[in-house]
């Protein structure tokens, strides 16, 4: 078996006349000490177009170089370093690895990042792509502040993407780290309205120092101007967060998680959507929009609510907030910890079927940043919520709810908080009051 040093010396032979359909080894892609290496076979017929992993081609009209015997589609394959120096932009060579799994009709197909520092301008997700990492080992860094977003949805509906084991760190740069934002794609033959991100998944990523939001997911009702009108048919949906960890960059106006508009059906599971230290604004907001009547000069708006929002076991601490919910439907806070806030939980504008329960609540009425914040454990106003089997200790001031909200209440607005079997300690009085 012949063998070949690296990608350029294979992509300069051609094969061997003598020995149809020859197999040969590639030792690596830059260097035959680095990975990115494997079996080739020399395939006559057809003749695809050199992808710079998979197919390797001088343009001979002979044959291509086809890579065989693999499974997951390792970026190490297009040439990916991975080395932690940002003299190598692996930008093309894991997106190329997106593209060949999209382009491939592999449904379910895994772009692998084996270990290793990777610096890149952005990404953009792809339906039926997956990207696998080895958690803390993987490491993503953006080569540069393009002031933008970091990673991007493709247009169309994106569906079944599953993104695992990454580390992402944002260098303190003034990006978003997920921007995902539902747009149609005006190409497409099914429905040019249609998009979004769909059924999809993110487990053990670890998220640090974006200047801007960690995950930010904005549905149809509102695009980044908050502006409209959408449809309804631009959804994110069917969305599942394990054990991910989405820390803000500290003092500065930016969210671990934000939900805009038309997203629905999502579960966040033992994640940790914080602040490393006492910082403004909420660590989570969910923001719907209200429908508006057509005027003058301006189209009618319909509503789109975030909705069937489920957190169960996680921690949102030291900001002014924890989570502000503005025109939500049917959001469930269980088993979750809140501490060191000046406001737990804000409900407000026609919100509907908020639940609270078995949470704790530590320290959720200090004057932790400056320009906002009740100092209520839980605040709603013209809005319907449940509380209750919540434990609440240390200082804090209570549970607040009100009707009004400065005369712009719409007529016939009603506001319910339903208060039972709480848990309330004072730590300086070392009492107990059980509702």
């Amino acid at each position: 078996m012949r063998t070949f040093d690296t990608v350029t010396d294979l992509r300069n032979a051609v094969g061997d006349p003598l020995i149809p359909n020859e197999v040969v080894l590639l030792k690596g892609y830059n260097n035959p000490r680095q990975s990115g290496g494997g079996n080739f076979i020399w395939q006559s017929s057809p003749l695809p177009p050199d992808d710079g992993g998979v197919i390797i081609s001088n343009g001979s009209l002979s044959g291509v170089w086809k890579r065989i015997n693999f499974g997951w589609v390792n970026v190490k394959f297009f040439g990916a370093f991975g080395l932690g120096n940002s003299a190598h932009d692996d930008t093309d060579a894991i997106q190329n690895a997106i593209d060949y799994v999209d382009g491939n009709s592999m449904a379910g197909g895994i772009v692998y990042i084996p270990k290793g520092t990777y610096y890149l301008s952005s990404l953009t997700l792809k339906t039926g792509v997956s990207i696998y990492g080895e958690y803390v080992g993987t490491i993503l860094r953006p080569i540069s502040d393009n002031g933008d977003s970091f990673i991007k949805l493709n247009l169309g509906p994106v569906q079944n993407v599953h993104i695992k084991n990454l580390l992402f760190v944002g260098r303190e740069y003034n990006m978003n780290c997920f921007y995902l934002e539902a747009k149609g794609d005006p190409n497409s033959l099914a429905d040019p309205k249609v998009g979004g991100i769909w059924e999809s998944s993110f487990e053990n990523i670890r998220i640090l120092n974006f200047k801007k939001n960690c995950f930010t997911f904005i549905g149809g009702g509102l695009n980044q101007l908050n502006t409209g009108p959408y449809d309804y048919l631009r959804p994110n949906q069917f969305i599942s967060m394990n054990n991910v960890t989405a820390v803000r960059h500290p003092g500065l106006a930016n969210r671990a998680l934000l939900l805009r508009g038309q997203n629905g059906q999502f579960i966040f599971k033992n994640c940790s959507l914080t602040s490393p230290e006492p910082s403004p604004e909420w660590n989570v907001e969910l923001e719907g929009v209200l429908p508006k009547p057509a005027t003058p000069g301006n189209s009618k708006i319909n509503g789109t609510y975030p909705s069937i929002i489920n957190f169960y076991s996680c921690t949102m601490q030291d900001a002014i907030g924890a989570i502000r919910m503005n025109a939500v439907l049917n959001v469930q806070l269980n088993g979750c910890w809140f501490e060191n806030l000046n406001t737990g939980i804000l409900v407000e504008n026609e919100s509907r079927g908020v639940s609270v329960s078995n949470c704790r609540f530590s320290n959720v009425s200090e004057s932790k940043s400056a320009g906002g914040g009740s100092g209520y454990v839980m605040f709603t106003t013209t809005s319907g919520a449940v509380f209750r089997e919540n434990v609440l200790v240390g200082d804090y001031k209570g549970i607040t709810s009100t009707s009004g909200n400065g005369g712009t209440t719409p007529v016939g607005t009603v506001n319910i908080l339903f208060f039972s079997q709480n848990n309330l300690r004072k730590d300086s009085a070392g009492s107990n009051i059980i509702f």
